[in-house]
């Protein structure tokens, strides 16, 4: 089986993106399902991890060291991925407005 690695930038992450549900907007459920949603569409990538497109699909001028990362659409957020022989390592989640491509070439 593939062994799914979460970075701890998006572990950190995630914790906001809940916290900002749940706290900000006041809504604990949705923000409960959001990232169970999130969790549920990373789990199917240990079978189909090819299905996912890689970053070149949004940037076709990405930096030869990214060209093999992919990405997962999981509702508004956009989860960055690298996929080795048996490894899958998550990297960071996106909201779809934030400006993801630079923020995956350049780290915070």
């Amino acid at each position: 089986m593939i062994k799914m690695i979460f970075s701890p930038l998006f572990i950190r992450k995630l914790d906001r993106i809940y916290d900002f549900i749940a706290i900000d907007l006041d809504n604990p459920i949705s923000a409960k399902r959001t990232v169970n949603k999130i969790i549920e569409s990373l789990e199917r990538l240990r079978n189909f991890p090819e299905s996912a497109p890689k970053i070149t699909a949004l940037y076709s001028k990405i930096p030869e060291q990214f060209a093999e990362t992919r990405f997962l659409v999981c509702g508004s957020f956009l989860v960055f991925f690298e996929k080795t022989d048996n490894t899958i390592e998550i990297i960071q989640i996106y909201h779809g407005s934030e400006d993801y491509i630079r923020h995956i070439i350049k780290p915070e």
